[in-house]
């Protein structure tokens, strides 16, 4: 049954139309909250976003008290950063709500040293 869900949504170009105009302005969403939060961000093409931080599993940690789960990069090869999947509409409301009740609890990027602030890149292997 799925299946047949998933293809017939495939065939459908007018719905693959809405859903990557709904992750893409959903993807420009997600950075923008990190970046007036004070992290910088790694351009993306995908539906997902790194989020530079000199402190990953402060950061995971912190927002997952919020119900907003992360990845930690350095699981990834991107170390000094965590991998932030776009959301629905619901969960860009649940991240606003975690960055603004994080605030000043977490190191930002902005804060850290850019010397010695992790700079990630992705490792081809």
């Amino acid at each position: 049954m799925s299946s047949r869900a998933a293809l017939a949504a495939l065939a459908d170009r007018d719905h693959r139309a809405r859903v990557r105009e709904q992750t893409l302005a959903a993807r420009t969403t997600t950075a923008a909250m990190f970046e007036e939060a004070g992290y910088q961000t790694v351009p993306s093409q995908a539906n997902f976003i790194l989020v530079r931080t000199p402190d990953p599993g402060n950061l995971a940690d912190a927002l997952a008290v919020h119900g907003v789960s992360v990845r930690p990069g350095q699981a990834l090869g991107v170390p000094g950063a965590v991998r932030v999947s776009v959301p629905s509409q619901s969960g860009l409301a649940r991240l606003k709500q975690a960055l603004t009740g994080i605030g000043g609890q977490v190191e930002t990027t902005a804060a850290a040293d850019p010397a010695t602030a992790p700079t990630p890149s992705i490792q081809e292997g």
